[in-house]
Parts: C-alpha cells; sequence; structure tokens
C-alpha cells in the first residue's frame, strides 16, 4: 500500500483546481458564443434546462444551425431576385447612366462572392 504524503494531497488539490479553472474558462467561451450569436444572428438562446457543457452546447449548436440556414436562405433569395433584376436590365435598351457600368460590374461580383458563401 501507498503511503498518502502532505505532497500527494498538495498535488491532487493543485489537479483539483486547475481543472475547476478550466471548466470555468471553457464554460465562459460557451457564453461568449452565446452572446455573440444574441447579437449577430438576433436569435434569442433558452437557458438550458441544466447548467451542463452538454445542454449549453446542444443549445448553442441548435441557434447556430438555425441561424446559419436562415442566413443561407436569405442570400439565395437576394441572389435570385438579384440575377432576374440584372437580366431584366440586360433586355431594356436604351441610354444608360454613365455609372451604370461600374454598378452592374460590383453587382455581378457581389453576387458571386454571395454565391461563393453558400457552396
Amino acid at each position: 500500500m501507498q503511503k498518502i504524503t502532505p505532497a500527494a494531497i498538495q498535488e491532487l488539490i493543485d489537479q483539483l483546481e486547475q481543472s475547476r479553472q478550466s471548466r470555468l474558462r471553457a464554460w465562459q467561451v460557451l457564453q461568449r458564443l452565446r452572446s455573440i450569436l444574441c447579437q449577430e444572428a438576433g436569435c434569442k438562446i433558452p437557458a438550458p434546462p441544466a447548467k451542463t457543457f452538454e445542454a449549453e452546447g446542444e443549445l448553442l449548436s441548435d441557434a447556430l444551425t438555425s441561424s446559419l440556414r436562415s442566413k443561407n436562405a436569405a442570400l439565395e433569395s437576394l441572389i435570385a431576385a438579384s440575377r432576374a433584376y440584372k437580366d431584366a436590365i440586360d433586355q431594356i435598351s436604351g441610354v444608360r447612366p454613365p455609372t451604370f457600368a461600374s454598378a452592374h460590374l460590383r453587382l455581378l461580383k457581389a453576387l458571386d462572392r454571395a454565391q461563393e458563401l453558400l457552396e
């Protein structure tokens, strides 16, 4: 049988404190992610039924998934509407303002970038 020394006990206490501090930091990171999701995505995330990493992680995962799906749907709708508008403008003959070409090019680049974000 091994003898339990004061040094061994202190080492266990130190390890326990390090573990506690690590869990506190991890919980703070989850709360920052919650805050960012609420602010940037405008979603309301309910409090977890129990203050556990699993429950909080599941709520944040669901909120992130829902938010990204919603943003992607909005981008897809904007892309479709912009492309339809571009096609309609292309069919109009006549004099266009001098800024048309650069605005048209910016629209096409923005549409391409939005499309890349969805892929």
